[in-house]
């Protein structure tokens, strides 16, 4: 015959059967101190990347500054200045322009900064008739420093500065802000 086992639930509260301990763990320190140390990475990885951005623009300034000074120890070298008119009169600057070299250097300040789709041109001016430069457009704070790939046979003539909405203008269609007689002295 076969002898029931006892059923610990009879009376509704177990028998004496051995019972697991809850345990209290106290907070997993490590886990903290990594998540911590992961942010801190973070933290230190993106200043880095914020501060080697910041080098890059200061040599690229520099780099242009250099190439500025070499043009302007050329004998040939001419400036011509630009002078703001219109919604731009408080603009002013420079172009950097040395006879045989493929490259020019346009220095403004107090330019409007354009809304977007719209860019500065700068344009030759021959006999009344226009010749497009390169387009470019200011930084944040209204300024410019670029070098400017000069057109084809260009000469040395006076300068005008339209704002653009096409890049493929043949002559220019916007206001005219800037502009830049060139004298020989």
């Amino acid at each position: 015959r076969r002898v029931a086992e006892p059923n610990p639930y009879v009376s509704g509260v177990p028998n004496s059967l051995p019972q697991k301990k809850r345990q209290h763990s106290p907070l997993p320190w490590s886990r903290v101190i990594a998540s911590i140390a992961a942010v801190l990475a973070l933290v230190v990885g993106l200043d880095n990347y914020r501060i080697r951005q910041q080098i890059n623009t200061l040599e690229a300034q520099v780099m242009r500054q250099k190439d500025v000074i070499a043009m302007l120890q050329h004998p040939n070298t001419r400036l011509v200045s630009l002078k703001g008119m219109a919604d731009a009169s408080a603009a002013s600057g420079s172009i950097v322009i040395t006879p045989g070299e493929p490259k020019a250097v346009l220095i403004l300040r107090n330019l409007p900064v354009l809304p977007k789709g719209q860019f500065y041109q700068l344009w030759s001016v021959n006999n009344n008739e226009k010749i497009a430069w390169e387009q470019f457009n200011t930084n944040e704070r209204g300024t410019v420093f670029v070098k400017l790939s000069l057109p084809a046979n260009a000469e040395v003539t006076p300068l005008v500065v339209t704002v653009d909405a096409s890049p493929f203008l043949k002559k220019p269609a916007g206001l005219v802000v800037m502009t830049g007689p060139f004298t020989t002295n």
